[in-house]
């Protein structure tokens, strides 16, 4: 059975996760195509802009 200090560190490790990802995923990078985040965010509002029209 996890006891509180280990639930603790895995729910900590798994934010860490997180957020690294997302800044990871948004950060501008030159090089490389936009990222996922970027990417559906164009979409959502390609699509909203669209069904205004």
């Amino acid at each position: 059975m996890i006891d509180s200090q280990q639930q603790v560190f895995i729910q900590r490790l798994i934010a860490t996760f997180v957020i690294t990802a997302v800044i990871a995923d948004t950060y501008p990078q030159p090089n490389l195509a936009p990222g996922l985040l970027e990417s559906t965010f164009r979409k959502i509002e390609q699509t909203l802009v669209l069904s205004k029209a």
